[in-house]
């Protein structure tokens, strides 16, 4: 093996350096090239077990359903932490002031890791420009939903009965770096599936309006 050769050329006194270099380097690339290649097989695996997920959340505004990240967690994880995936989540400062970026790593326990990330309004606007929420409760409301696309679409969920406050208007994919931008939702969902979440003041219920 490659490892062999190594451990042969360093002890001898006489090896070339450069040559030794290169051949780190040539073992380093195979090892990457490995752990892609099986990182990319316990994905599909792991795909090939996940069933669709029930929505179990409402949205009174758009009158619909939806999976709350909970529900995402409780179903796949057992499934993606079984074939050594392990997701952490973080968030960084997007292209937009007003936006707030969801990262999510996922690892995968023979090395290889991949980063998917995604821009979220977090100005605490609604759907007519007026404030719902403090500029906090809003990142913490564009935290929580950039965990829930994120972990739907690393995964390729599907979810039963689930429009999600109009989730046609969301453009574009995330993987592999790739960015996407969700249209802003209408009729104030963005405010009541926040506050389902324990996110927003309910003091905005009471025409209250805590400074930013």
């Amino acid at each position: 093996t490659i490892f062999q050769v190594i451990a042969r050329a360093a002890s001898d006194p006489a090896v070339n350096i450069d040559k030794m270099e290169r051949l780190i380097a040539m073992q380093e690339r195979a090892q990457a090239r490995q752990a892609q290649l099986e990182f990319d097989n316990a994905m599909s695996d792991a795909q090939g077990e996940m069933q669709p997920v029930r929505a179990d959340a409402n949205n009174p505004q758009t009158r619909s359903k939806y999976a709350s990240y909970g529900a995402l967690d409780e179903a796949i994880r057992p499934i993606y932490s079984r074939h050594g995936f392990s997701l952490s989540f973080n968030t960084d400062n997007a292209k937009r002031e007003d936006d707030l970026r969801v990262l999510c790593r996922v690892a995968h326990r023979n090395g290889h890791r991949e980063e998917y990330r995604m821009d979220m309004p977090a100005d605490g606007k609604g759907a007519k420009g007026g404030d719902v929420m403090t500029r906090t409760h809003a990142a913490g409301s564009a935290t929580q939903y950039g965990k829930r696309y994120l972990l739907g679409m690393i995964f390729n969920l599907a979810v039963v009965r689930d429009d999600d406050g109009n989730a046609a208007g969301v453009k574009g994919m995330a993987g592999g770096g790739t960015q996407f931008r969700p249209e802003r939702r209408q009729g104030g969902s963005w405010a009541d599936e926040a506050r389902q979440d324990g996110i927003l003041d309910e003091t905005r219920n009471k025409g209250e309006m805590p400074g930013k």
